[in-house]
């Protein structure tokens, strides 16, 4: 019963945005590679593509651990996942899924950058350091600008949830169970949850 509980949870946009703005324009770059090696008639650097893009699907299902197969086979997460308003701030979970999911990626990148320059006959002592540097640089290309993104989710968030109590405090809906950070806030006494909208809340000072 708790499996299914959790399988129909709502699932935080943040990952749905991941999955569609960094993973997917990736996977999409293999899956045209991998097109134009099998037209030419190049069966082996075809087939490697596709090994590449199964990967990366990999890696964008463990982004959804609490989602079913048949939920991803139907092609979780839709774009409207990705474009949903996001009412909470990243929580850790989803950050350390994202942060996991960008190293599996630049592995990705840098074992497919190594596989085209030996097949266009470039020095293996040339290969290796140029593929150790696209691994490496991986994240930082392809998390950037998504961290700006989401910097700019937490603001406006902010504005919404952020001005309600005090800086130091948490706040607590006894309707949605759910607990929320408070960052630059000022006192209000009129209240309610941004996520069910309730004003059954309760705030609790921080420990950390």
């Amino acid at each position: 019963m708790e499996s299914k509980l959790d399988s129909t949870r709502l699932e935080s946009g943040y990952l749905a945005k991941f999955d569609w703005f960094v993973l997917k324009p990736v996977w999409i770059g293999m899956g045209i590679l991998a097109i134009v090696y099998l037209l030419k008639h190049k069966w082996i650097m075809g087939i490697f593509f596709i090994a590449m893009a199964f990967l990366i699907g990999v890696v964008a299902a463990s982004l959804h651990k609490n989602k079913k197969a048949a939920e991803l086979a139907n092609g979780y997460p839709k774009l409207k996942d990705a474009l949903r308003k996001e009412t909470e701030l990243l929580n850790q979970n989803d950050s350390y899924k994202m942060g996991k999911a960008t190293m599996g990626l630049a592995i990705i990148l840098g074992l497919a950058t190594l596989v085209l320059l030996l097949y266009y006959k470039i020095r293996w002592y040339f290969a290796i350091p140029l593929s150790i540097v696209i691994a490496w640089l991986t994240p930082v290309i392809l998390f950037l600008p998504f961290a700006f993104l989401m910097k700019s989710f937490h603001k406006k968030i902010n504005k919404v949830i952020g001005r309600e109590y005090p800086v130091g405090y948490r706040y607590f809906c006894n309707d949605c169970k759910k607990e929320y950070p408070i960052y630059n806030a000022t006192e209000q006494t009129d209240y309610s949850c941004p996520h069910c909208k309730s004003k059954n809340v309760d705030m609790i000072e921080s420990i950390d």
